[in-house]
């Protein structure tokens, strides 16, 4: 593959991850607000971290270095709240939830893709 295709497609990949961000936000919200009006909030924190640890995964490869670390975090402060009390405190994860969202929400007002 030549270096302008492989950038053509890295292009394509990165405008496709853009214009999911509007829905990956609104996920993770809904989510967040669920929290505390779930019998076991364990299944709404594994969700959110499902959907931070997928944008960790691609969003510094593709040039969103501030998010991928954002949603980095709340996927290891996911992971920490689930493996048992003592571990991670609930506001920390919180805080890095709002972090994440925040994150989202300023990257999709700048419209840079």
């Amino acid at each position: 593959m030549t270096g302008a295709v492989a950038e053509s497609v890295l292009g394509g990949i990165k405008n496709r991850f853009f214009a999911s961000l509007d829905e990956r936000l609104a996920e993770i919200e809904t989510l967040f607000h669920l929290i505390g009006e779930c019998d076991d909030p364990s299944v709404v924190f594994k969700e959110i971290g499902l959907r931070a640890h997928r944008i960790s995964g691609v969003a510094a490869t593709l040039g969103y270095e501030r998010l991928g670390q954002a949603a980095a975090l709340v996927d290891q402060s996911v992971l920490d709240i689930i493996a048992g009390p003592g571990n991670e405190s609930l506001q920390s994860t919180f805080d890095a939830i709002e972090a994440l969202l925040d994150e989202l929400d300023r990257i999709m007002e700048s419209g840079s893709n």
